[in-house]
């Protein structure tokens, strides 16, 4: 779920589409993310951990609020409850606009074409998985 300024909400939604559960918020221009639990005001409610733009450094949350830092980043995948740390996203990895190109639009026609004759799902994405999902969330689908 996109938010203001480009960040990324990528979790658990209500039947209105906003946040309501588990999930990791994606911040642009900082690279950092928060993992835990969310509201539909995106309020993050309860322990949570926030990853640094390297994911290399984490910190313990209490209800969106800096507290400290977990020094053993596996101790801080254990509380978030996650095999490894999110995927990196931050500006410099977003890849500039490049615009309308027929062939790329013939491409992803012809991806769902063939999915549709084979009798495969069409729910594929011809770009593939999205990194940005929880490893949980991913494996439920």
């Amino acid at each position: 779920m996109g938010c203001t300024g480009g960040n990324l909400y990528a979790g658990v939604l209500d039947i209105h589409g906003k946040p309501n559960g588990k999930g990791i918020l994606y911040y642009l221009d900082s690279g950092e993310c928060d993992v835990g639990t969310f509201t539909p005001e995106m309020k993050q409610t309860g322990p949570g951990i926030r990853f640094n733009r390297e994911r290399d450094k984490a910190y313990a949350l209490e209800a969106g609020d800096l507290k400290e830092r977990i020094h053993v980043l596996s101790t801080a995948l254990e509380r978030a409850g996650l095999e490894q740390p999110p995927a990196q996203r931050h500006k410099e990895l977003i890849p500039s606009a490049y615009g309308y190109n027929q062939t790329r639009t013939e491409q992803v026609k012809a991806w769902y074409k063939y999915r549709s004759l084979a009798n495969l799902s069409v729910t594929e994405s011809c770009y593939g998985v999205n990194e940005y999902l929880p490893t949980s969330i991913r494996m439920a689908k």
